[in-house]
């Protein structure tokens, strides 16, 4: 009885000192996971590249989807995101025989529509990417536009400044179309009074081929020849106010850059700018009506 009663208390001890330890490696597992770097959050989603330029560029109306066209005729579409590494590719389509040169989503988001320097228009299901219809030789001459005006009807534009009218993305009647110049800078534009407000981004000096609004319109995309699509965050530009854009720019002042990614008034590339836009003396300048437009 009494070696019992003197066994005892061992056997609890090591018991104890058993769980101690199982407690130490948890705790210790636990510190090892706390410490493991979290996921990096950036202001706007990371770079997409890609091995053609993109001529075409959309944004899906209301998931974080980004859809591209390239010159090799292939159409993606890309999920995308600020945290670092979760801008993914999810599908891509190589159903056109030359350069896809624009792109757009149906209202409802489920169906996306692309055009091509081969005439012919594409209707493709977004979530898994299939072509569902091929209008051929839509056009007499290459397509390089396309409007969506309702869930059933949109324009399309060809090289010879042709349009075309499709009603419920099959019938076809005629209509008109433009494209916008090329640059390596994005500005951002007032509009009455009409001011450049100041720079959005660039593509290294390269031409810039389209530029699309988030659905959000936190995000601007564009893509360049750099074979690159860009993501600019738009919310400093929403808070400038002109008034005091005209005055520091009277006073000579370099443009604003309106993003964190955009050219800085001491960047690498500020020899590219246009005359009139590097820093010069301070200089007092009386307002006048003469310059407003």
């Amino acid at each position: 009885m009494d070696r019992m009663c003197k066994d005892s208390p061992t056997e609890d001890s090591s018991n104890e000192e058993e769980e101690e330890e199982e407690e130490e490696e948890e705790e210790e597992e636990e510190d090892l996971e706390s410490t493991k770097a979290a996921p990096r959050i950036h202001d706007t989603p990371e770079d997409i590249m890609l091995e053609a330029p993109a001529s075409g560029l959309a944004f899906h109306p209301t998931q974080d989807l980004l859809a591209a066209g390239d010159v090799d005729g292939d159409a993606f579409v890309f999920s995308y995101s600020c945290q670092e590494g979760e801008t993914k590719e999810l599908w891509s389509s190589g159903h056109h025989l030359k350069s896809c040169r624009a792109v757009v989503f149906s209202e409802d988001g489920q169906k996306l529509v692309t055009v091509s320097k081969d005439k012919a228009i594409h209707i493709l299901d977004v979530k898994q990417g299939q072509l569902e219809r091929r209008i051929s030789k839509a056009h007499s001459a290459p397509i390089n536009s396309v409007l969506l005006v309702d869930e059933n009807v949109l324009v399309t534009g060809d090289d010879t400044g042709e349009q075309s009218l499709l009603t419920a993305w099959f019938q076809s009647l005629r209509i008109c179309c433009a494209l916008a110049p090329l640059t390596g800078i994005i500005r951002a534009v007032n509009i009455l009074p009409n001011r450049v407000v100041g720079t959005v981004g660039q593509h290294a000096g390269e031409p810039v081929e389209e530029l699309a609004l988030s659905h959000c319109g936190q995000f601007l995309a564009s893509s360049g020849h750099d074979q690159r699509l860009k993501f600019w965050n738009m919310t400093q530009l929403r808070t400038v106010v002109v008034d005091d854009y005209r005055r520091h720019k009277k006073r000579g002042g370099a443009l604003r850059a309106l993003s964190s990614k955009a050219w800085s008034t001491d960047d690498f590339f500020a020899g590219l700018r246009e005359d009139g836009e590097e820093t010069k003396a301070p200089e007092e300048v009386v307002d006048s009506d003469e310059d407003s437009d």
